[in-house]
This record gives structure tokens, sequence and C-alpha cells, in this order.
């Protein structure tokens, strides 16, 4: 991958990662050791098993509790400093937002690309996720990587060599996380429909990604025969997101004790966990008890769960509405959301024609595709603040073609 280099670009990228260096060593409060990321590098160093739960204090012996590379990420990186990592993930946001200028600019132009890079970097959210420890940074590292690719495969300039980076970078969001699966399999097949790439060449795509996750899918196996791809744990995400009737999680995640119990399950739920024998199943029994609870109380209000999932997809859009992270319903955040949020609706509204004829504007039609599967996707697990994150790229791309076509009209008249 070839970039040519945009110096100003370059020097606007290097001035935030001093300024977040900055605000993270004068303004920004310490990490609580009550963060999952935390509890979970502490397990390992006790434990050598990067786990969440404990047993009668001792570590289960097997764990899908969080998307397994974020954890390998951590390992090495934190045991040099917690603010190590921090400055590691601020370099790859700062990388992020350099590919993905190279991205806009091939689609559109430099300029485009510009006002791209000014609405991702100082969207807030944006600009807050990489001085906390979650895997969102490295998912949208993977993820420009990943659009780039795709690019170079709708304008046929793809390759044996680009297919295994391609099939690398895939492995590597799906081990980030697990959904991603979903974005994958049907993004082939929206290129194989626009005969963007053959079925050899999705054969052996498949084929790298399977080689790449054979020690997670091996490992999964060992530990428990009913576990194969599932990279984080089912079962506990799908209850901490339905539990409680909200589009936010939190009430039910932080009731989760680390013996595997919440105050919220029922009795007779409560009783079966602590009937598990702590062994290699032990996980996934809780898994199943948590599942099942989810799917009794969807079966006794099914309209209370459309109606949060409908507010899920509300608060993904817009603004979130009965929400416990008040911080994320900042005025900043929200203006500058629904700013990015209008101009890529009136982009769909101004371009809908163009994308509708079946041979235009194909990448524009794929980044719709991806956005309206992860509309349907994202609202069924645990809707977070950074959740917002997975598609804001994606709409930035478009936003920022129509805010310059608008000032572009703007001059000319």
């Amino acid at each position: 991958m070839k970039f040519k280099f945009n110096y100003f670009v370059i020097i606007i990228l290097f001035s935030l990662i001093v300024l977040k260096v900055l605000y993270f060593n004068i303004l920004f409060s310490p990490i609580s050791n009550g963060n999952d990321w935390i509890k979970l590098y502490n397990n390992y160093n006790l434990n050598l098993n990067f786990t969440y739960f404990k047993v009668d204090s001792e570590s289960v012996e097997f764990s899908s509790y969080k998307p397994i590379f974020y954890s390998v990420f951590l390992i090495p990186t934190i045991k040099i400093s917690f603010e190590f990592v921090i400055y590691l993930q601020i370099i790859l946001s700062s990388l992020t937002s350099y590919i993905m200028y190279q991205v806009v600019k091939k689609i559109y132009n430099s300029k485009t690309g510009l006002i791209f890079v000014f609405l991702f970097l100082f969207f807030p959210l944006n600009f807050y996720s990489n001085l906390v420890l979650n895997e969102i940074t490295i998912f949208l590292f993977l993820f420009s990587i990943y659009l780039y690719l795709l690019q170079e495969f709708i304008n046929n300039k793809y390759n044996i060599y680009k297919i295994f980076i391609y099939s690398l970078t895939v492995s590597l969001l799906f081990l980030t996380r697990s959904e991603f699966i979903l974005i994958y399999l049907n993004t082939l097949f929206f290129l194989f429909i626009y005969k963007r790439i053959n079925f050899k060449n999705i054969l052996i795509s498949i084929l790298i990604f399977i080689l790449f996750c054979s020690p997670l899918i091996l490992r999964n196996i060992a530990g428990n025969k009913s576990y194969f791809l599932s990279s984080d744990n089912i079962g506990i995400n799908l209850w901490q997101s339905w539990n409680v009737s909200k589009p936010t999680s939190i009430e039910n995640k932080n009731s989760i004790q680390i013996d595997g119990k919440s105050d919220l399950l029922s009795d007779s739920g409560k009783i079966k966990i602590e009937n598990i024998e702590n062994n290699l199943n032990w996980e996934f029994e809780v898994n199943k008890i948590y599942f099942d609870e989810t799917i009794k109380k969807f079966k006794n209000d099914k309209l209370e769960f459309i109606k949060v999932y409908f507010s899920k997809i509300f608060s993904l859009y817009f603004w979130f509405g009965n929400y416990d992270f008040s911080k994320m319903n900042h005025f900043l955040v929200i203006l500058s959301w629904l700013f990015v949020i209008f101009n890529f609706f009136v982009f769909l509204g101004t371009k809908k024609n163009d994308v509708v004829r079946f041979q235009n504007k194909i990448f524009e039609k794929l980044i719709i595709f991806i956005i309206g599967i992860y509309t349907l996707i994202l609202p069924i697990y645990s809707f977070l603040p950074f959740t917002k994150l997975i598609i804001f790229p994606l709409v930035c791309i478009l936003a920022s073609e129509n805010i310059f076509q608008f000032y572009k009209k703007k001059l000319n008249d």
C-alpha cells in the first residue's frame, strides 16, 4: 500500500498526538481498578488465565469473557505501563485517520479527505476513546485497513498478496469483535455480485481466515465443544443487553459478580450457577443460564424488547435516550454527531439516484450496505457509548463528501 504523503494532514495528526498526550497526563483521571480490562489483566498475572470470573477464589479454567485480540495486545504492553498502552492507542488512532484520509481521497479528492480528518479526529467520543482501555481503537485501526483493501478490490487492483493481507485483517477484526464475521461474509457476497472478486479468491480468503482463527477454534473446541467461533460470552452479553429495559446495559453489566451470579438474576438461575462444577465447561454453563433467562424474558414481554431495540437504533443515529452515561449526551457530543449524521442523510437524499444504479458508486453502496448490517445487529448486543464509533467512520465518509459539495456549490454561486 503506497501512500502519497500529504504534509498538512501529517502535521495535524502529529499535533493531535501531542495534544492527547498532554491532556492525558495533565487532566485525565487515573483509571479505576474496577475496569474490566484491569481485572482481566490482574487475573492473568495471578493465574496466567485471562478470565473475569472466579469460583471459590479460584479462576475458572476456561474463559472467553472478552474478545481475545485486545487481551493479547494488553499482555505485553501493559507490563511496560498503563501509560504506554494509552500512548500506543493514541498513535493507532492517528494512523487510522491517515489511512482513512487516503481512502476518502481516492474515492473523492484530497479536500473531502481533509474534511473527513477534521470530523473524525475532533469528534469528542473518538477523542476520548483513545484515553481508556477499550478495544474500539484497535478495531477502528484494523477497520481502516479493511476499507482501504475493499477499495482496491472494487477498483480491480487486488492480487494474492492483498487477499492475504485482507484475510489477515478480517481475522484480527473478528478476534476483536466477533460480530464482524457477518460483515465479512456479507461483504464477500457483495463483491461477488458486483464481479469484484471471483469464487476462487473467495475460497482462498475464507481458508486464510480459518487458518488464522484456527488457534481460537481449537482452543474453544478443547475448552468447550459447543464453542466453535464465538470469541465472547453470547448468553451473558444478550442478558446484559436485555434484562433491564433500557438502551444501555450498565445496570445489568455492573450487577454481574466475579462468581458469575447477579442480583438481577432469578433465584433459580443463581442456584443453578452455584451448582456448576468449576471445570472447562463452567463459563459455557453460566452462559446457557443467562441465555435461557433472556429468552424467557423475551417470550413474556416481546413488545418491550421491540421498543428497546428501536430505541437503541435511535441512540445509534441520534442521541442516547434513557441512558446511564450522562456525559455521552454532552452538547458537544450531540451537536457534532448530529452535524455529521445530518450531512450523511442529505448525501443519501441527493445521491439516491446514483446509488440505486447498479454500476454507479459501488464503494458508496458498500458503505451503506455495511452501515445497514450494523444497524440491524448492534442493537442486539450490549449498547455502550463507544458503539457509535463502529459506524462513525462510514457515516463520516459520505458526510464529508456532502459538506465538500455544499461549499463547492456555494463558492460557484
